[in-house]
């Protein structure tokens, strides 16, 4: 694995919270979000494992809403019968 080093920089309080919330929805980390906007800006590729690693959490985190829906749906038909 390549070293890494540790920034710090400053950036106004809604601008953290816009990428909080966008990091929770995709389910990935603000260090792996903000690594591939930086490499997506360089015109660096993404690699296939990164992509693969994002792909395998989105579908974590949707598994359990696509559950939910079903019992809901199952529900929703109980009132329709």
């Amino acid at each position: 694995m390549t070293q890494r080093t540790q920034i710090n920089l400053r950036i106004d309080n809604e601008l953290l919270q816009a990428l909080r919330e966008k990091c929770a929805a995709e389910g990935c980390t603000q260090t792996e979000f903000i690594t591939n906007a930086i490499k997506s800006s360089l015109g660096i590729p993404i690699t296939q494992a990164n992509l693969i690693e994002i792909d395998e959490r989105i579908a974590a985190h949707i598994q359990p809403i696509r559950e939910e829906l079903d019992q809901l749906r199952a529900a929703l038909g109980e009132f329709a019968a």
